[in-house]
């Protein structure tokens, strides 16, 4: 066998092999490949498991936090209620003891005008203001006595202020850290964000390679089956003569390869293909809270595109999706898809002009959805309307300071949070720079600027 010709021409038998062999092994690289996509899946959701859990830990030690300083500030509270209370009985003690050395001067006056007169008559009277007087020195001295353990009290009241005081700053300092594990728990989420991101383009990238292997196989088999139908029907192929090199004189002959036709009438995938007009009608499904980009695109692959759909689940269909898309068992009630996609669908009959999908890549269409804002959630999006911050042109037109003011009024539990890039990035949602407040996003770590 002269294996210099032999791909001149797809005539013989060992060609067809290599053809075969060369898609064999096309195909064993595309299962390799998907197992150890499958590996790398795995790891990234048992690590996602485990930010979670570390997310519960961080809060529920908030929580305990928080109960502490709000303890410590009781005891900060009650302690000064004891210091302005000792205050006001030493400066009465301080009166009534000014009032008895007055009252002790006049007495030893008129002892001594009593004892210059000599007048036996008024010996008894002598007697009578001097134990008077005696009596007068025996209460001055208890009332010394308890405005010495009052200013004890004091001194004891002070240091425990003080400690208290100390202690305050320290749970501030451990307000800090927590307010650095937010932001660092922001920023694993960013990260495992785009991790979904990378897989669904895996996921699409997987799909086309599997279309194109589908392609492959189809075609192979319809070649196939259409030299075994002409075959069959005893209608002996055509070939003709063909010179390898025309040029060459003593060149030898080779059979032409025959030439295959398909038919005109034959629909090869017509009832796969899904034309313009027969595609579904699809909702923005990460409307519902708990439904982002990752699990839409999971419900999309299973068949589900609309709120009337999953408003019309009961508890066994639930319990189908929840297996079919991977998803966490009970969630799915939890988070009340249900009734929210019921809900939106009697808004949409309603007003169809609000849930137009929006194609140019906004992050909302809601000028009153703060939660566009890194850094801000739903109960600091309630906040801010509170204090009359309704929309992003409201937050553009609002100051940094006035900001953390009303975070500071808030509680401990807001005043953690960095609100100086939040006038900026309302400025960017309000003027429709989405691309460039995307930008902007990726630079920060939970609405924080990171230093370089």
């Amino acid at each position: 066998m002269d294996f210099s010709k032999l791909f001149d021409q797809f005539n013989t038998q060992d060609s067809y092999a290599i053809l075969f062999i060369m898609l064999i092994a096309f195909l064993f690289g595309l299962l390799v490949g998907y197992l150890l996509r499958s590996r790398r899946v795995a790891a990234l959701r048992r690590e996602l498991k485990e930010k979670e859990k570390n997310l519960a830990e961080v809060q529920v030690e908030l929580e305990a936090l928080q109960e502490q300083l709000a303890l410590k500030e009781a005891d900060l509270k009650k302690a000064g209620f004891a210091i302005q209370e000792a205050e006001a009985r030493a400066e009465r003690i301080e009166d009534e003891k000014g009032a008895l050395h007055r009252e002790i001067f006049q007495l030893n006056r008129k002892v001594d005008e009593l004892e210059k007169s000599s007048a036996p008559s008024d010996a008894a009277a002598v007697e009578s203001l001097k134990s008077q007087l005696a009596e007068r020195d025996k209460q001055a001295e208890s009332l010394k006595e308890h405005l010495t353990a009052l200013n004890d009290q004091l001194v004891a009241a002070q240091s425990q202020n003080a400690e208290l005081s100390d202690s305050l700053e320290q749970e501030g300092a451990s307000l800090n850290d927590l307010a650095q594990m937010q932001s660092a728990y922001n920023a694993t989420r960013h990260r495992l964000e785009a991790l979904e991101s990378r897989l669904e383009r895996l996921d699409d990238e997987n799909k086309e390679l599997r279309e194109e292997m589908r392609k492959i196989q189809e075609s192979t088999f319809l070649a196939e089956h259409s030299i075994s139908s002409a075959q069959d029907a005893g209608a002996p192929l055509e070939i003709s003569a063909l010179h390898p090199n025309p040029e060459l004189p003593d060149a030898s002959l080779v059979d032409k390869e025959p030439e295959i036709v398909f038919g005109a009438d034959k629909q090869i995938l017509a009832d796969k293909i899904i034309l313009p007009d027969e595609a579904p009608a699809q909702d923005d499904l990460s409307r519902i809270d708990g439904i982002g980009p990752f699990l839409e695109k999971k419900l999309n692959e299973i068949g589900v595109y609309t709120y009337d759909e999953i408003a019309s689940w009961d508890s066994e269909r639930i319990r189908q999706v929840t297996i079919a898309i991977q998803y966490f068992e009970g969630r799915i009630e939890r988070d009340k898809w249900v009734e929210q996609a019921a809900h939106l669908a009697m808004e949409k009959l309603q007003n169809p002009e609000a849930f137009r999908r929006n194609p140019s890549g906004a992050l909302s269409d809601d000028p009153e959805d703060l939660k566009v804002i890194e850094g801000i959630g739903p109960k600091i999006e309630e906040l801010l309307k509170t204090a009359g911050i309704n929309t992003w042109s409201d937050l553009a037109d609002t100051d940094a300071a006035q900001l953390n003011e009303i975070l500071d009024a808030a509680g401990a539990s807001f005043r953690m949070h960095d609100p100086g890039t939040w006038p900026a990035q309302a400025r960017l949602a309000t003027n429709g720079e989405w691309n460039l407040l995307k930008e902007y996003q990726d630079e920060l770590k939970g609405g924080r600027e990171v230093e370089p």
